[in-house]
């Protein structure tokens, strides 16, 4: 029995049916790449204090009740931490690390940014 097989040409540009807005987005920009300053912060601590409390990715997967990948994710900055994994790890350090030292909230700082934006667009809606 012989087997053929045919690409259609579409399927070999494989962008090309992309939203226009996802086109020029970069394939490996991570959350970590969108952070402002105070996010940063909270981020390097989080990689910070995840090397003082855990010896590895599976140790630390299994206290904060995530995927090894998960960790790894936020570790690398392609995630960030949610605020249940922030919760999770202040209660294994007793508090020594607050929630609020490792989690950023950045749907309300994107949020923020957009009403900022707004606001100076009509300054009547103040």
């Amino acid at each position: 029995m012989q087997l053929r097989i045919t690409m259609r040409k579409e399927s070999m540009t494989a962008h090309k049916n992309l939203p226009p807005d996802l086109e020029s987005y970069p394939s490996k920009q991570t959350m970590r790449d969108r952070l402002p300053p105070e996010g940063l912060k909270k981020h390097d601590n989080f990689v910070k204090q995840y090397q003082i409390y855990f010896k590895s990715q599976k140790s630390a997967a299994e206290v904060l009740k995530v995927n090894q990948v998960t960790v790894s994710k936020q570790l690398s900055g392609v995630i960030l931490v949610s605020m249940p994994v922030a919760e999770r790890f202040s209660k294994f350090t007793n508090g020594v690390v607050a929630r609020d030292d490792i989690y950023f909230d950045y749907e309300a700082y994107v949020y923020d940014q957009k009403a900022a934006r707004t606001k100076k667009k009509n300054p009547s809606l103040a």
